[in-house]
């Protein structure tokens, strides 16, 4: 059997018959085949052959972008979701929800996502209801307490007013009585001053001098007299409709002044209900206390002014003023600082205007001067 084989181009004789005595049991050389491919065959084949790879490099790398976008899409967005979900709901925005895209794994742990979110708002809405419902209930115990504060402090005042108004009324029994008991005898010695003035004849000096003591005397003993039957009798008002201008006009007139004293008016005209009687005496006391503030001379304002519904007495003065002490008590009865007086006027003042329904208040400073503020109803 021979046996032919192809050999490459250009390949010699002599390697042939070779190559042929090694696998030609016979050694005899039948013939020689020469094949030849040009070198342009061979560059065509591997130039189809780079192109096939590139080809296939290509549809490769796109098949590879195609399964990013694809893994992209399947996988990186849910995740994306749910990051975003978890930042939303770590803000305080407990109503977003992770939206389901797929039915994989990454949805159910998006549907788990959402659950465990409308649970977190469950709970938090169930908190913020118990939030509002606890600070309901501060602002009403609060509002209670208040309440409790204010009854506690009526109680304490009404138990003060009691009590003070008991006292007063001891205060004023024992002062009509004395009152009673002293008017008689002050009054015999008035009309003994009197008499004695007038009918005898006192060359000396110091005996007319010392007349003239006892009937000064006799008179302020019966004005603090006065004042007690004043202060122990019920404060019966008889009101009546007045020019209020015209009244504080009236009233200052009724104060000795002295020189070095300056009234300074600036008085609203309108009308008002009032006891003229009792509030003459309150204008008189107060014009008479910012008197004797100022020894040495000074200023007297007096201003009366329409507020709604109500209108306002302002006396003031530049006088010596008092300590935040003194005038805490001033309205006291049997409270002065006075070295003559029993410390009853400024209480019957205060009594007058409670009784009118208004309210007196007084602000001082020491080297400054006093302030005393009347308010009253319209009506």
């Amino acid at each position: 059997m021979v046996t032919y084989d192809i050999l490459r181009a250009n390949i010699g004789a002599s390697l042939a018959n070779d190559y042929m005595k090694e696998n030609d049991e016979s050694g005899e050389i039948v013939g020689i085949v020469r094949v030849g491919v040009s070198l342009e065959r061979a560059n065509k084949e591997v130039d189809k052959i780079s192109k096939s790879a590139i080809g296939l490099t290509v549809i490769v790398i796109v098949a590879s972008i195609l399964l990013s976008f694809f893994l992209i899409k399947v996988l990186l967005n849910p995740i994306k979701e749910l990051a975003l979900g978890t930042k939303k709901i770590a803000s305080g925005d407990l109503s977003y929800r992770v939206p389901l895209t797929s039915s994989d794994e990454l949805s159910d742990l998006a549907e788990s996502f959402n659950s465990m979110a409308q649970d977190l708002k469950s709970y938090v809405d169930e908190l913020n209801n118990e939030k509002e419902d606890l600070l309901e209930l501060k602002i009403m115990l609060e509002q209670r307490g208040k309440e409790l504060e204010e009854t506690l402090d009526k109680v304490q005042n009404i138990q003060q007013e009691l009590l003070r108004s008991e006292k007063f009324a001891t205060i004023g029994r024992l002062a009509a009585s004395v009152a009673h008991e002293l008017r008689n005898p002050l009054a015999s010695l008035k009309n003994i001053s009197y008499y004695l003035s007038k009918m005898g004849n006192f060359e000396d000096v110091k005996s007319k001098k010392m007349l003239d003591m006892l009937s000064s005397d006799v008179s302020r003993a019966n004005k603090i007299i006065t004042d007690l039957l004043d202060y122990s009798r019920a404060k019966k008002l008889n009101k009546l409709e007045i020019w209020i201008d015209e009244f504080v006009d009236k009233a200052i007139s009724n104060v000795v002044l002295g020189d070095n004293i300056e009234v300074a008016r600036e008085l609203e005209r309108f009308k008002a209900v009032v006891d003229p009687d009792k509030m003459t005496q309150v204008l008189i006391n107060l014009i008479s206390n910012a008197r004797d503030a100022m020894p040495d001379g000074g200023l007297i304002k007096i201003s009366c002014a329409r507020k709604e519904g109500t209108y306002e007495i302002k006396v003031s003065d530049n006088g010596i003023g008092m300590s935040q002490e003194t005038a805490s008590h001033i309205f006291d009865p049997l409270y002065t600082t006075k070295l003559k007086g029993i410390g009853l006027g400024l209480s019957i003042v205060k009594e007058i205007v409670d009784a009118h329904f208004g309210a007196i208040t007084v602000d001082s400073t020491e080297s400054k001067g006093t302030v005393f503020t009347i308010m009253l109803p319209l009506e």
